[in-house]
């Protein structure tokens, strides 16, 4: 509280100057007591004042000095302060320095062992190494995404991605070459390839594309070079590169037909070859521990590839039935024929094997046109055998002592039994791939090469087979040991054994049709018989007074009737589609003067049992290659046909006595 308010507080209400001039006197009276009293005090501490003066004034001075002290520590402290900055700031420099560089030496590294990947990615291209490629492409790339920054890194990438694109155009080019020669280690890198790549599911794809362009562009291409060929067809390769694949096989010339069929079913054998190896090399990696996600990736491309066979084999089909179609199989040779179908039936064999399925379309196209060229070949050969025996001077053939029809090579295996073995046996024909090759790159191949030379040789024994001995007015025939010791036989005989011989062959090729082919056999040693009869006997109907079995009778008579009837006669009847030959007339069957041609006569007859003993050798092979079903055709055949041989030939003798001397003669039932 201040004076005034303290003065405010105790003054009394009734306020005056004399009490005012009371407290001031009061209050002065105070002061100068207290002044007094104070004095008194400061007197009797002047020397203590004086000391605390001095004191003041030292402990000013050690202020300042402080002061100055201080001033120069905090100088000092700064410049300190000031040089450890610096200091450290070197250090810190240095540091960073030092850090920066272990930073571009680990880049520097890292570049380094990417360009190292990337030349172990080239290397491992170039040897076909793609899975352990692929894996140095996704390391690089992975590296790649932390060097973005250096511009030789940008460029190595740029390379990068070209070698990836090098490593898909590899691989799809890899892909085709083991599709087309499989190889187990490419194969298997391949497929793992495509999984690390992330396309495990074009795999098959691009397989089945693979394997259908193939059909397609290596038939072409066959048809193509053998058209090419053909000296009109020579300049006109732009042209033929337009034409479709039927259009190129109508304008396959014959000669050339058969060579290039069997390049395309060797190029197709090999195609479905390839792809057994691989449905094999699934089959055995089935059995290994593979891990599941690799061996499910191995099964659903071995299960496609089953699927797809089928549809690979009708592919085929096609190609072949087209080019089938389009071709002069009506003209061609019967040997040549018989080559096609025997590599045509053999290449089903093998499609059905490889497809689990059977060739309906392939069979019924082969079935209808052999059927075609069976007619028209059975056609000619009747007109081949009228011709010949209408020429036939019915002189004994010279013949080796035990001439049989094994010497002749139509029938070259038949003691073997390659007619029965071939017709029933079936046998796994891919693992005879790997040993033995495609079997239409060496055997039908030679085939084809040696056919000129096959046709323009002919063999000795054929062409002595053939000829006739003639003997003319005059002259002296000379005799061998081979025409003392012989069989009677007659070159036409031997000719009619030969082309029965073809007809076993084709028999045995053409199964579907090979009972339609056995009655022509039976049509032709029916019309032997019959022409032979005819020729010497000089009554169709049997002379009086000459015994004759109720078997042989019949028996002629159904030759009568197919032969020089006008109505139908069953499966066996021919007489619309023959013509009957007429005797040679310098045979002299009817001339007295030369015995009414009794040594022709002799050779025509015996001729039939030659005839005879030669069906009856081939009887057993008739049955193995007939179904079990025609088993009665083949009895009635022999029983109608075969077996009266012996007594015709008695009849046909007693005949001609009868007839020269007309004595009736009476035979014993012995």
């Amino acid at each position: 509280m201040d004076n005034i308010a303290w003065f405010k507080k105790h003054c009394p209400p009734d306020l005056g100057m004399t009490f005012v001039d009371q407290e001031i006197e009061e209050k002065e009276k105070a002061l100068d007591i207290i002044s007094s009293k104070l004095s008194k005090q400061v007197m009797s501490n002047y020397g203590s004042f004086v000391q605390a003066m001095t004191e003041i004034h030292q402990l000013g001075v050690d202020l300042q000095t402080s002061a100055m002290v201080c001033k120069d520590g905090r100088a000092n402290l700064q410049q300190a302060k000031q040089e450890l900055i610096q200091r450290v700031i070197v250090i810190l420099a240095e540091h960073r320095r030092r850090q920066m560089y272990k930073h571009i030496l680990e880049n520097l590294t890292d570049i380094r062992k990417l360009m190292s990947l990337s030349d172990e990615l080239k290397r491992k291209l170039e040897e076909g190494d793609y899975p352990r490629a692929i894996e140095l492409f996704l390391e690089c790339s992975s590296s790649l995404n932390d060097l973005r920054q250096f511009t030789a890194v940008q460029e190595l990438g740029n390379s990068l991605q070209k070698q990836y694109n090098l490593i898909q155009e590899k691989l799809d080019v890899s892909l085709i070459q083991t599709l087309r020669s499989f190889n187990q280690l490419n194969y298997e890198r391949i497929l793992v390839a495509y999984r690390l790549l992330g396309q495990s599911g074009r795999v098959m794809e691009k397989m089945k594309k693979h394997f259908l362009e193939t059909v397609s562009t290596s038939t072409k291409n066959l048809v193509n070079a053998h058209v090419l060929m053909s000296e009109a067809n020579a300049g006109k390769f732009d042209d033929l590169k337009k034409l479709k694949f039927k259009e190129l096989c109508s304008a396959l010339k014959e000669e050339h037909f058969l060579s290039c069929l069997m390049s395309i079913l060797e190029a197709l054998s090999d195609l479905m070859w390839v792809h057994y190896q691989i449905t094999e090399w699934h089959q055995h990696i089935e059995a290994e521990g593979k891990l599941e996600e690799t061996r499910k990736y191995f099964n659903d491309i071995s299960n496609g590839l089953k699927e797809f066979k089928k549809a690979l084999w009708d592919d085929m089909q096609r190609k072949v039935s087209i080019m089938l179609e389009a071709s002069f199989l009506s003209s061609f040779k019967i040997d040549q024929f018989l080559k096609v179908l025997d590599a045509v039936y053999q290449f089903i064999e093998i499609g059905e094997q490889f497809s689990e399925a059977d060739a309906y379309n392939l069979r019924n196209s082969m079935k209808l046109r052999s059927k075609n060229y069976f007619d028209n070949f059975h056609k000619s050969q009747f007109e081949n055998l009228c011709t010949m025996l209408e020429n036939e001077m019915w002189a004994k053939c010279p013949v080796q002592r035990n001439f049989t029809i094994e010497d002749l090579k139509e029938f070259g295996g038949l003691s073997g039994g390659s007619l029965i073995k071939k017709s029933k046996e079936k046998m796994n024909v891919f693992p005879s791939f790997r040993t033995s090759g495609n079997p239409f790159a060496k055997g039908f191949k030679k085939d084809v090469d040696d056919e000129d030379d096959v046709e323009e040789e002919e063999d000795p024994n054929e062409l002595e087979l053939r000829a006739d001995v003639v003997e003319e007015p005059g002259e002296v025939k000379k005799k061998n040991k081979a025409e003392e010791g012989g069989p009677l036989v007659a070159s036409a005989t031997i000719s009619l054994i030969r082309f029965i011989g073809k007809y076993l062959q084709m028999m045995k090729v053409l199964q579907p049709i090979n009972y339609e082919i056995f009655v022509g056999v039976t049509q032709l040693v029916d019309y032997y018989i019959w022409v032979v009869y005819s020729f010497f006997t000089d009554d169709v109907e049997p002379p009086m007074g000459v015994p004759i079995s109720n078997k042989l009778r019949n028996n002629l008579a159904r030759l009568q009737r197919q032969f020089l009837t006008a109505s139908p006669g069953g499966e066996h009847y021919v007489a619309k589609s023959v013509r009957l030959p007429t005797l040679n007339s310098m045979v002299g069957a009817n001339d007295p003067k030369n015995l009414w041609g009794l040594s022709s006569r002799t050779v025509g007859i015996e001729s039939l049992g030659f005839l005879a003993d030669s069906v009856l050798a081939f009887k057993k092979h008739l049955q193995h290659l007939l179904p079990k079903a025609k088993d009665k055709s083949i009895v009635d055949f022999y029983d109608q046909s075969v077996e009266i041989v012996p007594d015709l030939i008695k009849y046909m003798y007693y005949s001609f006595a009868s007839h020269v001397t007309n004595v009736s003669f009476k035979l014993n039932s012995s």
